[in-house]
């Protein structure tokens, strides 16, 4: 709230360090979110010496860590689904791990059609969608473990979102398709989509069926409107920092009082919120 009431960017001068770190959020309830990856892992499983892993279960309001869980292998991502928090498995680096909120207990493990390793999940339907980066396969595991290669991108996978009923998913050939995961096909594949490489680096349903994509490479976050996937159209760009390769690194939905919007965070670890009535940020 603080940052839609402001006038202007708001910037934090230790951002860029979490960036850096590839610290990622993910909202579990009204007051609860996820941090993967906690500098300081109290659980005594950890091996003394070696990268040490976990997941945090932060009070959002107060700023408080309720529990933590740490593992000896660090994750590179976290998502929130329905039956608890995903993680790359712990024991099988192309799975995915279920854990309980409270516990840190696997639940369940679901499987990918992945090589070598999950690079990225976020919740899709009732299971999960993964990535992996080098060898461009996108791939959407159901909760009942059956799962769905999605293959198609000639460079690499760098982003996914949820669009409706949906998977949209980004490249650096600067290339975002979406699929029809029931049918296992590319319904689009809109080229071009940002300047310069364009490497897509984040993708955000933050209306019904309006995507938002961004780019490190271009200054300004753009909006498709997938209401009819197998023809997406441009909807407008959106002002971002003025500085060469400076632009939105990733985007996130919010909302206030009703009104859709959407933040973004761009390589100097600005901040910067927009309202979709306004192409400037707040």
């Amino acid at each position: 709230n603080e940052i839609l009431q402001g006038t202007g960017p708001v910037e934090y001068s230790n951002l860029r360090a979490v960036v850096h770190k590839r610290l990622s959020l993910a909202v579990i309830g009204k007051i609860e979110g996820v941090l993967k990856n906690p500098e300081k892992p109290r659980s005594k499983k950890n091996t003394p010496g070696k990268p040490t892993g976990g997941v945090a279960i932060v009070d959002v309001k107060a700023g408080d860590v309720l529990r933590e869980f740490g593992f000896a292998t660090p994750f590179t991502c976290v998502s929130s689904i329905s039956e608890g928090i995903a993680c790359p498995s712990i024991s099988e680096p192309s799975s995915v791990d279920i854990l309980d909120r409270q516990s840190g207990k696997v639940l369940k493990r679901l499987p990918t059609e992945h090589s070598e390793r999950v690079d990225d999940i976020i919740a899709f339907k009732d299971g999960v969608a993964t990535l992996e980066i080098e060898k461009m396969i996108v791939c959407a595991t159901a909760a009942d473990g059956t799962c769905e290669k999605l293959s198609g991108h000639e460079n690499m996978v760098l982003s996914m979102a949820t669009v409706g009923d949906h998977l949209a998913s980004g490249d650096s050939g600067s290339t975002i398709r979406i699929w029809d995961v029931r049918a296992g096909a590319c319904v689009s594949a809109m080229g071009t989509c940002h300047d310069s490489a364009g490497w897509v680096h984040g993708l955000c349903e933050i209306d019904a069926n309006i995507l938002a994509s961004c780019s490190d490479t271009d200054n300004n976050l753009k909006l498709w409107d997938l209401r009819v996937p197998t023809h997406p159209s441009f909807v407008r760009a959106y002002e971002g920092p003025d500085g060469e390769c400076e632009g939105p690194w990733t985007v996130c939905a919010i909302g206030d009082s009703g009104h859709a919007g959407f933040a973004t965070v761009d390589t100097n670890g600005t901040v910067r919120a927009y309202d979709l009535r306004s192409t400037r940020p707040l």
